[in-house]
C-alpha cells in the first residue's frame, strides 16, 4: 500500500500516480491518496487514473489509523465489508 501526497517537491503525486498506473509491476498496489485537495475534480481525476481511496487532511491521528486499517482490510485482506468504511 502506498500514501501519495498529490502536492509533492519534484515530482507531482499526479506523476507519480500515473507512472505507478503504467508499470505492469507496480499496477497492482493500493494507492491511497492523503492530500489537503478537497476538491471533486480531484477526487474523480485519482480514482479514474486508478487509486484505491482519497483522504482528505487534515485527519486525526485515530482517524488516520482508522483509514489505514479500513484500506488495508478491503485491498490487502480481500475484507469486502470494509469497503463501507474505507470510504468507497
Amino acid at each position: 500500500m502506498v500514501f501519495l501526497d498529490l502536492s509533492m517537491p519534484r515530482v507531482t503525486g499526479w506523476e507519480v500516480l500515473e507512472g505507478m498506473r503504467v508499470d505492469e509491476r507496480l499496477r497492482t498496489i493500493p494507492i491511497v491518496i492523503f492530500t489537503t485537495s478537497s476538491r471533486s475534480a480531484d477526487k474523480e481525476r485519482v480514482y479514474a487514473l486508478g487509486a484505491q481511496h482519497f483522504l482528505t487532511k487534515p485527519v486525526t491521528f485515530a482517524g488516520l489509523v482508522n483509514e489505514i486499517e479500513a484500506v488495508y482490510r478491503r485491498f490487502v485482506s480481500g475484507d469486502a465489508n470494509s469497503a463501507a468504511s474505507a470510504g468507497a
